[in-house]
């Protein structure tokens, strides 16, 4: 019987593969997370929560393994393609876990990874499992696993609504979730007439920005466009050129869509008008 703590595993996560089907007594660790820990172990997934959210856990293996087997299709092979997924026991641990202040009643899951060796992991709000249906949570679970897959690429100077946008188009992928339903947000903004101005920033994308549903929304649809445009591997190569530095996104206009960054913000808005209006 292992004894281990969700943030004593945070703080060095084995590999995937590394711990089985295990649970431990309670044992004390950093920032206030202790208590017996199940650890279960898919086919390219390790899911760890504790035992009152077992159930939970050993629901969500298949559809991590799916995900990461998903994710690598639409990005390719340059990541870890495994992934751990933490389930805390609560809101205050799991902002305790990932340490970043963020707002957390409206995020369903948040990805994280410390270092290359602490590895890759996705860190779900249990407040907000349970409320998530089937389709949701699947497409909740591969943005998060695409962030990961995405990480090595992905600087700070890589533009929010590229990241979460990119993030959304592999969520949405093939999920049959029509585009209506799904940016419901941005929509009711078409119907009132009250497209913004321009892509959304960072700011928009925190957990207390009143327009982070519309934002995500707003990312996924430019992402949308660009995949219209040149193809998925279009996009992915948009991606990859964007996301080296400051002056990338300008370079990715060029170089792939041929085109200026206002005349690309025209033509998103006109896109958002013709898909939602």
């Amino acid at each position: 019987m292992a004894a281990l703590t969700l943030a004593g595993l945070l703080n060095g996560v084995p590999p995937v593969g590394a711990v089985s089907a295990t649970a431990g007594p309670a044992t004390a660790g950093p920032a206030g997370s202790q208590g017996p820990v199940v650890a279960l172990r898919g086919r390219s997934s390790l899911v760890l929560s504790h035992p009152e959210h077992a159930a939970a856990a050993a629901g969500l293996i298949h559809e991590v393994d799916d995900a990461v087997t998903a994710v690598t299709a639409a990005w390719g092979t340059d990541w870890a393609q495994s992934v751990v997924v933490v389930i805390p026991g609560s809101q205050q641990e799991m902002s305790a876990l990932i340490g970043d202040g963020l707002v957390l009643d409206r995020i369903a899951a948040v990805a994280t990874a410390a270092s290359s060796q602490a590895g890759q992991r996705v860190v779900v709000n249990p407040d907000n499992l349970d409320e998530l249906g089937p389709e949701v949570r699947r497409v909740v679970i591969r943005h998060e696993i695409a962030h990961l897959a995405a990480r090595g690429v992905t600087s700070p100077d890589t533009p929010a609504w590229l990241v979460e946008g990119f993030a959304d188009y592999v969520g949405y992928l093939d999920s049959g979730i029509p585009i209506r339903s799904a940016a419901g947000d941005l929509a009711r903004a078409v119907q009132r007439d009250d497209m913004p101005g321009d892509l959304p920033d960072a700011a928009s994308f925190h957990g207390s920005s009143p327009r982070l549903g519309q934002a995500y929304q707003e990312g996924w649809l430019a992402c949308l466009l660009i995949a219209e445009r040149v193809g998925p591997a279009g996009l992915l190569r948009f991606y990859r050129v964007a996301a080296a530095g400051p002056l990338a996104l300008e370079a990715a206009l060029e170089d792939v869509l041929g085109t200026t960054y206002r005349q690309f913000v025209e033509d998103w808005r006109a896109y958002v008008v013709q898909q939602l209006g």
